[in-house]
């Protein structure tokens, strides 16, 4: 998911599970399977360039949005259940 919000690609390597490389858009380009224990290689290309993202340009304001409308919420159920 991180590299889908900062707009870059993204190498995993696992130790037993699914190695991929996918690219800035989250879509996977390789993929190979090392559930077995067997040693296993995956190469491949991507791009290194950044790719600019809503996320990396605004930042996270949507936590801060959902936080100030929970607060707005509580003090609305407050104020209601007092009358």
């Amino acid at each position: 998911m991180r590299s889908i919000e900062g707009g870059f690609s993204l190498v995993r390597n696992a130790r037993q599970g699914r190695m991929t490389i996918s690219d800035w858009r989250g879509k996977i380009l390789y993929e190979a399977n090392s559930e077995s224990g067997n040693y296993t290689v995956l190469t491949g290309t991507i791009s290194t360039e950044p790719h600019p993202t809503i996320y990396a340009r605004a930042g996270d304001w949507f936590g801060t949005v959902n936080i100030f409308a929970a607060l707005g919420f509580i003090i609305f159920a407050f104020t209601k259940r007092k009358k």
